[in-house]
């Protein structure tokens, strides 16, 4: 009888572990905040509240983006400036692991596994009349470019 349900078990999660989709790639965008008039960028349009809120800036103009594709064995840096940038490494099976440098001093990293719908906001320095922001949020396939 154990033995039953054993196996049912088994084939319960070997048909979930073979049926789990493929991760989707992850969206890295670089963002100015500022003042300035608000603009109406496809990539930005959904997070504009969420970014004022945490962030208070009236607007968020896309400078730069890059999209990082799950279990991927090679690192990609996000360079806005030469004293300020990213590198983002994605590990195996999902997750990124991230570094954000100042000047080639380690400012923070770790870890992410974004969900789609739930990005992470990384803030930079202030940047000219804002700030830099960095987001990395997980793309659905169907709004894959």
């Amino acid at each position: 009888m154990k033995l039953r349900y054993l196996l049912l078990l088994w084939s319960v999660l070997t048909v979930g572990l073979l049926a789990a989709p493929a991760q989707e790639p992850i969206w890295v965008g670089l963002v100015k905040a500022d003042n300035t008039l608000p603009t109406e960028e496809e990539r930005l349009v959904k997070l504009q509240h969420r970014l004022k809120c945490v962030f208070g800036f009236e607007a968020y103009h896309l400078m730069h983006e890059a999209t990082v594709a799950s279990g991927e064995k090679y690192a990609q840096w996000v360079l806005p400036r030469k004293d300020f940038y990213l590198k983002l490494e994605p590990q195996a099976g999902s997750g990124i692991h991230y570094e954000l440098y100042r000047d080639k001093t380690l400012l923070v990293e770790g870890r992410v596994d974004p969900k789609p719908g739930r990005p992470l906001f990384i803030s930079g320095p202030n940047y000219l009349d804002g700030r830099l922001i960095f987001i990395l949020q997980r793309v659905p396939a169907e709004k894959q470019p």
